[in-house]
């Protein structure tokens, strides 16, 4: 009989981000974000979003349970709150989402994400095109999203060999309601291979294609 003795010691599972940045677009930018990886001690992830330049604001709070009630599906949400000033109109948008995910496999996994969002444009230039013109005023979006993911590499932070593939589809509008109606379909792949002196090289390609109806 051996008695070994272990001490834990628990790394920090939160933090606190400030930056400051200028660009000549969105002019002097401050950030603030706090974020949780271990609320309440049960693996939720918790994270608070503030950007505020002279141009923009965006405002988030998103929320994930990563084993909802111990099983397989996890759960998150996120809600949000943005503007922008362009040269040639102001667009704000408003928003959330509710996202079931689901393991398939040791690599696959499946997630059913459902969004609505309200978007406004605003103070319209004379400059604004025709296209833009048409969409002054609020609109709304209720979608209903399925996305497969399909992932092998070996490190989901820094990979060095392996593939994701992911593949999503998009409902808006119909039966839905709202006032946009299209169809959207996504795929994505990305390729991993070690190269020479510790270099990865990485291959990543995308396809989609939108279309209207109603």
């Amino acid at each position: 009989i051996i008695d070994i003795d272990i001490a834990v010691k628990e790394r920090l599972t939160g933090a606190i981000t400030f930056g400051v940045g200028y660009s000549s677009e969105d002019k002097l930018t401050g950030q603030l974000r706090i974020s949780e990886n271990n609320l309440f001690g049960r693996g939720h992830s918790l994270s608070l979003t503030f950007e505020k330049s002279p141009v923009r604001a965006n405002y988030a709070v998103s929320f994930n349970e990563p084993s909802l009630f111990d099983g397989p599906w996890s759960l998150g949400f996120s809600i949000y709150d943005t503007m922008r000033e362009y040269d040639e109109y102001d667009r704000k948008s408003v928003g959330g989402s509710l996202t079931f995910g689901r393991s398939l496999g040791e690599f696959l996994r499946s997630y059913l994400k459902l969004k609505h969002e309200t978007v406004t444009l605003s103070n319209l230039t004379e400059d604004a095109g025709i296209y833009l013109r048409e969409q002054e005023g609020t609109a709304t979006t209720n979608s209903v999203r399925l996305t497969f993911v399909r992932d092998t590499r070996d490190n989901y932070m820094n990979p060095a060999r392996g593939n994701r593939t992911s593949v999503a589809g998009e409902y808006a509008g119909g039966f839905l309601g709202g006032d946009n109606y299209f169809t959207k379909f996504e795929l994505e792949h990305s390729f991993y291979t070690p190269l020479i002196w510790g270099l990865v090289g990485m291959i990543h390609g995308e396809y989609g294609q939108i279309d209207s109806f109603g």
